[in-house]
């Protein structure tokens, strides 16, 4: 397909297409789907109602974008899927499932096999690696980074410019599978988790905390703070931290001053970098 076009009739009933668009002649379509310019969508993809992809956006073999909730297959007759956006210049590699009634950023990228839930916010320049597992009702800020087999408990809400290393978990239940009262972790901007964390229900992880590898980390944590350990201790201010690299003493924390990668950062003098000038205003309690 090299043209815009519009189809409104049939089982394509409203759905719309950028110019400079390809799709693939297996593709599954629903009703009401828009595409915008440039947008590709690959060999056995299915796109079901009510989705809409930005311009430029990747759809790689396999994906499913407004993937049906619970609700449909209680009743199919009355299930009208809720509206799925996908934000322009996105890269959404193969066997990705994006569910109804998610929102994602622009320039969002995700590894082969993820798996987003309804209800679920991600902003934009955000990356998921593969096979990462993210439930019902998550927000994810602008910038956040998860690396693959990362599982998100339904409710988590991570901040902006996070990074989240292989095998880390969030839970959100303390009394499963009673189901007695769901307490989602909150993770505020800046943190690092290493890999195979755990992150309990109801922590609350404060700015730039960087949390050791297999370390349990619940109950409210402080800005800075280095957790490490099972059950977690915060060992030091991150800040004091020195590592010694090539014999020279470098101080790795605040990781803003050492790393650039496209962050809206990159035109300032590194030692210019305040974590603080960067934190949203509904962030600032995490300080």
């Amino acid at each position: 397909m090299k043209k815009g076009f519009e189809l409104t009739d049939g089982p394509w009933d409203g759905c719309r297409v950028g110019d400079g668009a390809t799709v693939d002649e297996s593709v599954s379509w629903g009703r009401n789907v828009v595409l915008g310019e440039g947008v590709h969508i690959g060999p056995g993809a299915t796109l079901y109602d009510n989705v809409e992809i930005g311009d430029g956006t990747w759809i790689g073999p396999g994906c499913s974008i407004g993937e049906p909730t619970m609700g449909f297959y209680r009743d199919r007759d009355g299930y009208d899927g809720a509206p799925t956006r996908i934000g322009p210049g996105g890269i959404l590699r193969r066997g990705t499932v994006i569910n109804a009634g998610t929102v994602v950023g622009d320039r969002f990228q995700s590894g082969p096999y993820v798996a987003i839930r309804e209800e679920t916010r991600i902003g934009s320049d955000c990356s998921v690696g593969n096979n990462c597992d993210i439930q019902y009702g998550v927000e994810i800020g602008d910038f956040t980074r998860l690396h693959s087999n990362v599982a998100v408990g339904s409710g988590t809400r991570i901040g902006p410019f996070v990074w989240v290393h292989p095998f880390v978990v969030f839970t959100n239940d303390r009394a499963f599978p009673a189901f007695f009262k769901e307490e989602p972790p909150v993770v505020a901007p800046f943190c690092s988790i290493a890999v195979h964390s755990t992150i309990l229900p109801g922590a609350r992880l404060g700015v730039h905390t960087i949390v050791g590898a297999h370390t349990k980390v619940g109950g409210d944590v402080p800005a800075f703070a280095f957790m490490d350990g099972s059950p977690a201790e915060n060992r030091i201010d991150c800040r004091r931290i020195l590592h010694k690299i090539d014999d020279k003493p470098v101080q790795p924390y605040p990781w803003i001053r050492h790393v650039d990668r496209d962050y809206p950062w990159a035109d300032t003098p590194a030692a210019d970098r305040r974590v603080e000038d960067w934190v949203p205003d509904e962030w600032k309690d995490f300080l």
